[in-house]
C-alpha cells in the first residue's frame, strides 16, 4: 500500500509542476542526433545516386552491344550509333546523364561506343563515371565478343576496350555482356 501512495505522490507533484516543454539539453542531444544521422545519411543518398545513374549506362551499352551483333549479321559491318536506331534496334543517342556516341568508326571487325557523363544542361563529370563499350567478331570461328569497360573514377577518361572486345586496356572491366 506504501508503494501506491508513493507512486500516487509523484504523479501529483509531476502534474503540479510548472514544467511545460523541453529543456535546452534536451533540444540540443535532438539537434546532435539529427546532424549526425543527416552527416551519415546524405553522402549515403548521393553515392546511390550516382551508382542508379550508372547503371542506366551499363544497361544502355549492353542494349547497344546487342544491337551492334544484330547489325553486323544483317549488313556484314558494324554500323553507327545512328544506323542501329534504323534498323530496328533501339535508338540511343542520349539520356539525362550520358551522351552516347561512337567510339570510333565500326568495322567489319569491331565497333567501340562511348558514354560519356552530360555536361550540359547540367554537369555531371565529376559524379559519374565514363563506359566504352566494345563488340568483336571473331573472323575465324564468328564469334561475337562483347565487353563493357568503366573509368577507375569519374574524373579520368581511362576506359577502354582492347580491339578483340576480351578485356579492357584501362579502366575497370565490368564483364563480358
Amino acid at each position: 500500500m506504501k508503494f501506491n501512495n508513493l507512486y500516487l505522490l509523484i504523479i501529483k507533484s509531476n502534474i503540479n509542476s510548472e514544467q511545460n516543454g523541453f529543456t535546452i539539453i534536451e533540444l540540443l542531444i535532438v539537434l546532435i542526433i539529427i546532424s549526425i544521422l543527416s552527416a551519415v545519411g546524405i553522402p549515403q543518398f548521393l553515392a546511390q545516386t550516382a551508382r542508379a545513374r550508372q547503371t542506366e549506362a551499363e544497361t544502355n551499352l549492353a542494349a547497344l552491344n546487342r544491337a551492334q551483333q544484330v547489325y553486323r549479321l544483317e549488313n556484314a559491318t558494324f554500323g553507327t550509333i545512328d544506323q542501329l536506331g534504323t534498323s530496328g534496334s533501339a535508338s540511343i543517342s542520349s539520356s539525362d546523364y550520358y551522351t552516347y556516341t561512337d567510339g570510333a568508326a565500326p568495322t567489319p571487325i569491331i565497333a567501340y561506343i562511348n558514354a560519356l557523363a552530360q555536361i550540359v544542361p547540367k554537369d555531371y563529370s565529376d559524379d559519374i563515371k565514363n563506359y566504352q563499350a566494345a563488340v568483336n567478331q571473331n573472323s575465324v570461328t564468328g564469334e561475337f565478343n562483347s565487353i563493357i569497360c568503366r573509368s577507375s573514377n569519374p574524373t579520368a577518361d581511362d576506359a577502354q576496350a582492347d580491339p578483340n572486345a576480351s578485356s579492357c586496356i584501362g579502366g575497370e572491366e565490368l564483364g563480358k555482356k
